[in-house]
């Protein structure tokens, strides 16, 4: 993450968070680095002979919901009207010349996909739909949504077999004895539950990379 919040405790002492843990995400996005973010776009000086520079005019961005600057460059965040686009900016393009820059390896169609999806935006044009390699599909988008639910209850010490037909499986009847020690709604429920427990000790980050 490119920023800290620190949020201080009279005579407890201060933490340290990548972004000010009470604000909405919505209203303040995070700020994700491009090393770890596939979906940000990289825009660096443009290299030597370029016929057509990207002209990059920051007053006609569109609404700007987050813009940080670093040492190591500015991060923006626009709203557009189908969706975020997230920027690194090197400043030092503004006076020279400004040009995408995609880096090969990991991650490299979901870069192509949100360079892509920024210059439709700069465009204006219509059919600027974020393409699906930017989001999650509905069903991930339920997954996630459960597995946080189960960390929730993970640390509020729920028992295995109420989480299961409480979250997992809320239609079933719940097992008991032996049936529920030997059923599969147990094991996935435990699958999902250290799948959850994984993304939540940095697993999180994968999806960054599409």
């Amino acid at each position: 993450m490119s920023i800290v919040k620190w949020r201080c405790s009279p005579g407890v002492g201060a933490w340290a968070f990548p972004c000010a843990p009470d604000a909405c995400a919505q209203d303040a996005p995070a700020l994700w680095t491009p090393e770890i973010s596939a979906a940000t776009v990289i825009i660096g000086p443009a290299p030597h002979p370029v016929t057509e520079p990207l002209a990059l005019d920051l007053e006609r961005l569109g609404d700007i919901v987050a813009d940080h600057i670093t040492s190591t460059g500015r991060y923006i965040v626009i709203a557009g009207s189908h969706g975020k686009h997230r920027i690194w900016l090197n400043s030092d393009c503004l006076k020279a010349g400004c040009a995408y820059i995609v880096p090969s390896g990991q991650g490299f169609a979901v870069r192509m996909a949100a360079t892509r999806f920024f210059e439709r935006h700069l465009r204006g044009l219509s059919k600027n739909n974020q393409p699906a390699e930017l989001g999650l599909t509905a069903l991930r988008h339920r997954k996630m949504a459960l597995m946080l639910r189960l960390i929730d209850a993970d640390q509020a010490h729920i028992r295995r077999r109420e989480m299961a037909f409480t979250l997992v499986y809320p239609r079933l009847e719940p097992l008991v004895g032996a049936a529920w020690k030997g059923s599969t709604e147990r094991r996935r429920t435990q699958r999902l539950i250290d799948e959850a427990i994984g993304m939540m000790h940095g697993g999180y980050r994968a999806l960054l990379q599409g």
